[in-house]
C-alpha cells in the first residue's frame, strides 16, 4: 500500500504564508483583504443556515463540529489521517482525497490552529481564510484560485505522533523493497548489519573513520564521504545509537526518523521531519 500524504516542508508553508501576508502590489491591503474574505464566510453561513465557533485566536477562524470524536487529541506536531474535501464558497471542489496523512504543523496555517481543536473520530468544517491558506498563491493546480478563502471537510480518522508515522515509513519501504531489519530496544531504531566485521565495536563516544552515504528514502542521496574521521558525540542522535552495532570492517544500513536525525529544523538541503537512511562502512576507531 503506498501512503498518501500531504507533508509539506516548513520552508514551504513559511514562503505561502508569507506571500499571502506581503503582497508586492503595494494596492493589496493583507488585513482588507482578511475581512473581506471573513465577511465572505459570514455571509456564506447565514445564507446556508450554518452556526458556526469561532476559535480562541487571533485569527478568530470559523469552524463547525458535525460529530464530536471520542479518541486521542490532536497535537499540534502529529501527522493526523483524515477524509478531506476542499472546496469553494461557490460549491467548487478544489481538492478530495481520503485516508490520507496531512502534518499538523507543515501544511496550512489555518489547518494547524484549528487541528488541535479535535479528537480522532471528529467530523468537521473549516472555513479558512486565504491569509491562513495559500494567501497570493493559486494551488490545487489552479482550482484554488489566489486570495480565496475555502471551506474544508474533514474526518480525523487518526493522529499519531511524527515519530511513530516516520516508523510505519519505514516499515512500508523495508517492506517494499523485501528488506529485514534488526531494532534497537531501547529507541526501535531499525538497521540492518550489511556485512560483518572483525575487529572492535565503538561507543557512542569514539572517533571513527569511515565511508558513507546519506539518501531520502527516494533513493536521493544528500551527502556522502571517503575515509572521513568523525566524533560520534558530535553527530546525530541516531549514528550514536546504532553506530555500536557495527565492528570494524563491518558495513550497517541505519533507518533514522527525523526525531533521531535533524528534527524539526532540517539542516542544508534536508528538509524538515526528513527520514534519512545511512549505509556507513566503518573503517576503524580511532
Amino acid at each position: 500500500m503506498k501512503l498518501k500524504s500531504i507533508l509539506l516542508s516548513t520552508a514551504l508553508i513559511s514562503s505561502l504564508f508569507l506571500a499571502g501576508c506581503n503582497d508586492d502590489d503595494e494596492s493589496f491591503n493583507a488585513a482588507d483583504q482578511y475581512n473581506q474574505e471573513q465577511e465572505e464566510i459570514e455571509a456564506y453561513l447565514q445564507e446556508n443556515g450554518l452556526n458556526a465557533q469561532t476559535d480562541t485566536t487571533d485569527a478568530r477562524l470559523k469552524y463547525i463540529v458535525n460529530q464530536t470524536g471520542n479518541g486521542e487529541r490532536v497535537a499540534g506536531d502529529d501527522v493526523t489521517l483524515v477524509d478531506i474535501t476542499g472546496t469553494l464558497l461557490n460549491g467548487n471542489t478544489f481538492y478530495e482525497e481520503d485516508s490520507i496523512y496531512i502534518r499538523v504543523n507543515t501544511w496550512i496555517a489555518g489547518y494547524y490552529i484549528l487541528a488541535p481543536y479535535f479528537s480522532v473520530g471528529s467530523d468537521v468544517t473549516m472555513f479558512i481564510p486565504s491569509y491562513y491558506g495559500y494567501g497570493s498563491n493559486v494551488a490545487f493546480d489552479g482550482d484554488l484560485p489566489a486570495n480565496t478563502p475555502m471551506r474544508l471537510d474533514v474526518n480525523i480518522r487518526g493522529t499519531q505522533s511524527s515519530f511513530d508515522y516516520e516508523q510505519m515509513v519505514i516499515s512500508q519501504y523495508l517492506e517494499d523493497n523485501n528488506l529485514t531489519a534488526e531494532v534497537d530496544e531501547e529507541t526501535g531504531l531499525r538497521y540492518i548489519i550489511e556485512e560483518e566485521g572483525n575487529g572492535d565495536f565503538p561507543t557512542s563516544s569514539s572517533n571513527v573513520t569511515v565511508n558513507y552515504e546519506g539518501t531520502f528514502l527516494s533513493g536521493e542521496t544528500f551527502d556522502s564521504g571517503s575515509s572521513t574521521t568523525f566524533s560520534l558525540s558530535n553527530l546525530i542522535e541516531g549514528w550514536q545509537v546504532l553506530m555500536p552495532y557495527v565492528s570494524e570492517g563491518g558495513t550497517i544500513t541505519m533507518f533514522l526518523p527525523s526525531e533521531y536525525a535533524y528534527g524539526r529544523s532540517g539542516a542544508g538541503t534536508i528538509a524538515p521531519y526528513s527520514t534519512l537512511i545511512f549505509t556507513i562502512d566503518l573503517e576503524s576507531i580511532n
